[in-house]
Order: structure tokens, then sequence, then C-alpha cells
């Protein structure tokens, strides 16, 4: 994925769900394209550097595209994915979790 000029995420109709890999592809610098039909993998793509398209819709994936190219090597894309990374961190999430789930018991 180091390697890749872009990242792609294709998930047709699953608008629960949120692919694991797109967590995984933070770790890289590269755009993201989300050609998807969940909004929770939209907002995550979007905020962390990327472009989402509906799984159905050609002209709006075109345009995710060119999106996408021009986001490359882009400030806003290094900044946007340095942002997501303390965002969606694993760690950090999963105390959180913990935090809720105790006081919740108590």
């Amino acid at each position: 994925m180091r390697d890749s000029d872009a990242l792609v995420i294709i998930q047709p109709d699953a608008p629960f769900m949120v692919p694991a890999k797109v967590f995984e592809m933070l770790a890289f610098d590269q755009p993201i394209l989300s050609v998807s039909d969940s909004p929770c993998t939209e907002a995550i793509v979007r905020s962390s550097g990327g472009a989402c398209a509906a799984s159905r819709d050609v002209d709006a994936i075109a345009a995710a595209i060119e999106k996408i190219l021009d986001m490359l090597g882009s400030t806003q894309l290094k900044s946007s994915r340095a942002q997501a990374r303390k965002t969606y961190d694993a760690k950090t999430l999963t105390s959180q979790l913990a935090d809720r789930f105790d006081l919740a018991v108590r």
C-alpha cells in the first residue's frame, strides 16, 4: 500500500459497515478513494484525506478519481492524514471505550 499512488476501498451495499482496511490505510500518505454506500466510511475517508462516491454513480466515481489525483502530494492531504491518525488511534479509542464500560457497570 505504501508504494501505491492512491488507495481504493470498494464496498457496495453495506451502509452500516466501515471496513478495517480504511483504518489500515491511515498509516500511509496516499489519498483514499471510497466507492461505497456507507455514510460512516465516507465521513472517515473525507476527514482523513480522500474522496467518496456512491457505488452505482459512475459520474461521481469519475469526479472522485479526479479529486484524488488533485490530492496527490498535497499539504492538505498530509495535514488531514496526521489529524486522522490522532482521531482514529486504536489505543486511544479502546481506552475511551473501556472507560465508558467501567462507568456503565459502576
